[in-house]
C-alpha cells in the first residue's frame, strides 16, 4: 500500500513539474536525487535509507518554491493547489518514527528548493538582451 501511495503522489508531482519542461523536470530531478542522497549519506543516521521519498519531497518543495522565486500568477496558483493537496507532507519532514528517514525528506526537499531557484535564475539570465554588437576598437588586420 506505501508503494502505491508513493506513485500516486510521484505521478501528480512529476506530472505537475513538467509545466516546466520534460527537460527541466529531468534535471531538477537527478539534482535532487544528487543533492538528498549526498547529504543523507553524510548526514543521515547510520542504518538504511532507502526509497523514492527524497524525490517525491524534492518535487514537492520545489513546485512551492519555483512559486516564491518566480511570483507568476500560473506558479502561485499550482503551488496553492498542490499544498492543498499535499500540505500534510510538511509533517514528514519532522522525525515521528525511527524507522522513517526523516533525513531522506528534509535534504530531498532542500534539493527541491536548489533546483527551482536554479531553474528560475536560469529563466532570468534568458530574459536578459544582449548588449549591442560593438566594433572592435582596434583592427589588426585592416
Amino acid at each position: 500500500m506505501h508503494l502505491v501511495n508513493n506513485l500516486i503522489v510521484f505521478a501528480v508531482l512529476a506530472s505537475v513539474c513538467m509545466v516546466y519542461g520534460l527537460r527541466n523536470f529531468a534535471v531538477a530531478s537527478v539534482q535532487i536525487i544528487i543533492i538528498s542522497g549526498q547529504c543523507v549519506w553524510l548526514f543521515g543516521r547510520s542504518g538504511v535509507h532507502l526509497g523514492a521519498s527524497g524525490w517525491i519531497f524534492g518535487l514537492w518543495a520545489m513546485i512551492i518554491a519555483m512559486a516564491w522565486f518566480e511570483r507568476s500568477i500560473r506558479n502561485i496558483a499550482i503551488a496553492i493547489i498542490i499544498i492543498g493537496l499535499y500540505g500534510t507532507m510538511i509533517f514528514g519532514l519532522l522525525p515521528t518514527d525511527r524507522f522513517i528517514s526523516f533525513e531522506g525528506h528534509i535534504f530531498g526537499a532542500l534539493g527541491g528548493v536548489f533546483a527551482a531557484w536554479r531553474l528560475n535564475k536560469k529563466s532570468d539570465v534568458r530574459q536578459i538582451k544582449p548588449a549591442a554588437k560593438r566594433e572592435p576598437k582596434l583592427k589588426f588586420w585592416s
